[in-house]
């Protein structure tokens, strides 16, 4: 799998929570240019005291930003502490595709693996991992998560706030699965 297709893949993937919502919902209007933005204390994490820099959400949207630059070392690097959010499900789903950004595959597939762990449901976690399985040669690994996908997908019958990401989702794996060479 190409560099570029694979930039493709994580692309669509991260995009597919942006898409999701109308367009008129993701316009503010006027009112929000004339309202001062409300400002909220920064508090350190208490999981943090034992000397570690605290990551809060702040971090993971400019991780999220830096990947959607094409900055993986740069997101790796805002990912790479040990707070909640790094942590969790979306910090490691991001940390993987940072790692993934890197060529570092095994990594990634770890990573992609614990946000699944943590959260089944991620659809870009469960992409991601089916994307990293075909370049590591699983190709059975990949066509069970596509299966997966596909049985979600069924059951939501467009229905569900994952519709667009798992037909997007959906779609990638299949079209990767299909250029994919045969084991």
């Amino acid at each position: 799998m190409s560099r570029a297709l694979l930039g493709f893949a994580i692309a669509t993937t991260l995009s597919a929570g942006i898409t999701a919502t109308s367009a008129h919902a993701q316009n503010p209007g006027a009112e929000a240019y004339r309202t001062q933005p409300r400002a909220e204390p920064y508090a350190p994490l208490e999981a943090n005291n034992a000397g570690l820099n605290p990551v809060g959400p702040r971090d993971l949207v400019r991780a999220r930003a830096a990947l959607d630059r094409g900055d993986f070392r740069h997101a790796a690097r805002l990912l790479g502490s040990r707070s909640p959010q790094t942590n969790g499900p979306e910090g490691r789903y991001l940390s993987a595709v940072a790692q993934s950004g890197l060529d570092q595959y095994g990594r990634a597939r770890a990573l992609f693996r614990d946000a699944l762990a943590q959260a089944p449901g991620h659809v870009g976690a469960r992409v991601g991992l089916a994307l990293t399985d075909l370049r590591l040669g699983h190709r059975a690994e990949a066509a069970e998560g596509l299966s997966v996908l596909e049985q979600r997908r069924a059951a939501c019958a467009g229905g569900c706030a994952d519709a667009a990401a798992l037909d997007r989702g959906t779609q990638v794996i299949r079209h990767f699965l299909e250029q994919a060479p045969a084991a």
